[in-house]
C-alpha cells in the first residue's frame, strides 16, 4: 500500500519557511572574518533540513539548489573557508531564491528558472572561487546582479 506523501506537505513548507528565517537571520548576524560554529551550523542545519526534506518529496530542483548552499557552508563551518561579505551576500540571496522556490511549489506555480540559475550560477562561482577571494574580478556574477534588492525585484 502507498503511501499519499501529499498530506505531510503542509508540514514540510512549515518546517522549510521556519529554517530560511533562522537561516537569514543567522547570516545577517554573521560577521566576516569571523567563524562562529555555533551560528553557522544553525545555517548549516536549516539547508540540510531543507534539502533532505525536498530529496524525500521529489522537489530536486529545491535539494539540488540547497545542496550547494550546503556545500559553501560546511566549509565555512569547517574552517575550509573564509566568512566573506560577498558569501555572505549570496547565500542571503539564495535564501531569498530558496523561499521564492518554495512559495512557487506550495502554490502551484512554476519556479522562475532564469532567477534560480542566476543564484546557483553566484554560489557555484562562491564555491569555485578560491577561498579567501572567492569574487575576484573574474567571477561568473557580478555582486551586483545578486544583491538582494536587485534579484528580489526580479524575482517579484
Amino acid at each position: 500500500m502507498a503511501i499519499d506523501m501529499s498530506q505531510f506537505h503542509q508540514v514540510f513548507f512549515e518546517e522549510c519557511f521556519e529554517g530560511l528565517d533562522a537561516m537569514e537571520s543567522g547570516l545577517l548576524n554573521l560577521d566576516p572574518g569571523d567563524i562562529d560554529a555555533e551560528v553557522i551550523n544553525t545555517i548549516f542545519r536549516g539547508a540540510h533540513s531543507i534539502k533532505g526534506g525536498s530529496g524525500t518529496f521529489g522537489f530536486n530542483d529545491v535539494a539540488d539548489f540547497t545542496h550547494i548552499m550546503e556545500t559553501l557552508l560546511d566549509e565555512m563551518r569547517n574552517g575550509q573557508r573564509k566568512v566573506t561579505q560577498p558569501a555572505i551576500d549570496v547565500l542571503l540571496g539564495s535564501v531569498d531564491c530558496l523561499r521564492t522556490m518554495l512559495t512557487s511549489i506550495q502554490g502551484g506555480e512554476n519556479i522562475d528558472r532564469a532567477a534560480v540559475e542566476k543564484y546557483k550560477s553566484a554560489l557555484e562561482s562562491e564555491l569555485n572561487g578560491s577561498p579567501e577571494r572567492a569574487h575576484d574580478s573574474d567571477s561568473a556574477v557580478p555582486v551586483q546582479t545578486i544583491s538582494s534588492g536587485v534579484v528580489e525585484k526580479e524575482l517579484e
